[in-house]
Parts: structure tokens; C-alpha cells; sequence
């Protein structure tokens, strides 16, 4: 089973949390590669 996402749909999943309940102090994550790609660190 491959629970892997896409780095755009994790940054959009991220920029509605924040939208909703404001940024998080820490994200703390895997290394992945959805994770490490130039998308996220942006």
C-alpha cells in the first residue's frame, strides 16, 4: 500500500491548516521525498 503525496498536495494541505487554525511552531516529519523536494522548503 503506497501512502505517498505528492509535494504540491502536501503544501496545499499545509497552507489549509494554517489557513484554519493558524501555522504550527514545529512540523516535524519524515524524510520522504515529498518531504526534502524544493517545493516544501518553499
Amino acid at each position: 500500500m503506497d501512502f505517498s503525496l505528492p509535494a504540491e498536495r502536501v503544501v496545499r494541505a499545509l497552507n489549509q491548516i494554517i489557513e484554519w487554525r493558524g501555522a504550527p511552531m514545529v512540523i516535524q516529519v519524515d524524510s520522504g521525498p515529498e518531504y526534502v523536494s524544493g517545493t516544501l522548503m518553499e
